[in-house]
């Protein structure tokens, strides 16, 4: 009898224990989850009260692996995110993960589920990859790399899912947004043009009929009079309002390519290369600096004007368009030549075109500058600081 109490004390203090041990665990379990619902609420409070950006990103990272007690957090962008963003590639909240040097294709992104990956070497843990989308649409891929040890649980999985689709969702919505700005300014810019088409062209159409005709009575009974002399006079003016007018349509139905800024300069370059025979070089080391599509816009007319000044004025064989982002926040444009040069100084012309790009300058807030280029030809630079700071510029601000 002894003995049988002794052996059910024994099991009921195991009983205890184990019972105890599920309390706590439970206890355990309800605190993580609790954690990470808070976390989560965060997380959506970082995108919610400003734009997505590659500051709110990574701050959004920071969180994620302080709760999961991550190694590092990382999301390998595509193409398309990167633009909008103008970030890097990869961003990391400490290293670059080993898994970002693997092709996404091997991971078998596409699902919108976490995927555990088994611990590689003996300095890296489990890893969790998940493919980020929003409407079917690829943003990128998140990647989650744990300690040597830690095992990931069904708390891990989750969160990872989650931040995954609210990073998407942020990252797209920003995308719409720029697209849906994009579009209302180019629905704008097409409705001056069309404007401009209707009646100022037409009327200008018009003027350049009747000035003709004008021009031709007065020559008939005074060839040499006074009377001919202003009519051709007025012909000439009013030819020279007419292209003006042309140009600006023209200009105001120029469209940015999707592709963005750069691709729509080589568009441009490789056109006037094929019509005119030039040799037009571009470079361009813009880095992680953001443009809005008001400045994409000025810059590619900027460009444009001044590549139909060479064509058209200089004799060149040769040009040069560069673009760089430098300090100080500065963009530098150049378009230079090795045509014949300026026959007098900018302030002093009457140069339809450069009063034009004048005026771009100013509504950049920037300062154009055109002159001779050492060597020969003629030299245009244009510095600007743009609105938008970089993403690096942004978090730092920010800490």
């Amino acid at each position: 009898m002894a003995g049988a109490i002794a052996m059910l004390a024994a099991r009921q203090s195991g009983l205890e224990a184990e019972v105890a041990w599920q309390k706590k665990m439970g206890e355990e379990q309800v605190r993580r989850r609790t954690f990470t619902l808070h976390s989560v609420q965060e997380i959506i409070d970082i995108f919610s009260c400003s734009e997505a950006s590659e500051w709110a990103l990574l701050e959004a990272m920071g969180l994620v692996e302080r709760t999961l007690s991550a190694r590092s957090v990382a999301i390998v962008l595509e193409a398309a995110s990167r633009q909008v963003l103008g970030s890097s590639e990869t961003l990391c909240t400490r290293q670059t993960p080993r898994l970002s040097s693997i092709p996404l294709e091997s991971m078998g992104g596409g699902e919108m589920f976490a995927r555990l990956l088994p611990q590689g070497s003996n300095d890296s843990g489990q890893a969790l990859v998940v493919s980020m989308q929003c409407r079917a649409r690829p943003v990128g891929t998140l990647l989650i790399e744990l300690y040597p040890g830690a095992q990931a649980d069904e708390t891990h999985l989750r969160l990872a899912e989650l931040f995954a689709r609210i990073a998407a969702i942020a990252i797209a919505g920003l995308s719409d947004s720029v697209e849906e700005r994009r579009g209302a300014l180019l629905e704008e810019r097409s409705a001056i043009a069309a404007e401009l088409h209707d009646s100022l062209a037409q009327s200008l159409a018009f003027m350049k009929i009747q000035v003709a005709r004008l021009q031709k009575s007065v020559g008939e009974h005074a060839p040499d009079g006074e009377s001919a002399r202003i009519a051709a006079e007025l012909r000439t003016g009013i030819s020279a309002a007419y292209g003006e007018v042309r140009e600006l349509i023209a200009a105001f139905r120029t469209r940015i390519s999707d592709a963005g800024l750069i691709a729509s300069l080589e568009e441009a370059i490789h056109a006037v290369e094929a019509r005119y025979g030039i040799a037009i070089q571009l470079e361009h080391e813009l880095g992680r600096c953001r443009l809005d599509v008001n400045e994409q816009f000025h810059i590619l007319q900027l460009v444009r004007e001044s590549l139909s000044n060479v064509v058209r004025h200089s004799g060149a064989r040769w040009a040069r368009v560069s673009l760089s982002y430098g300090p100080g926040h500065q963009i530098e444009v150049v378009v230079e030549d090795d045509g014949r040069g300026m026959e007098a100084p900018l302030e002093s012309t009457d140069h339809y075109g450069l009063s034009i790009m004048q005026e771009r300058s100013a509504l950049l807030g920037g300062q154009l500058t055109v002159g001779q280029r050492g060597g020969g030809g003629t030299r245009l630079q244009l510095l600007f600081s743009p609105k938008r700071l970089p993403a690096e510029a942004s978090f730092e601000t920010a800490a």
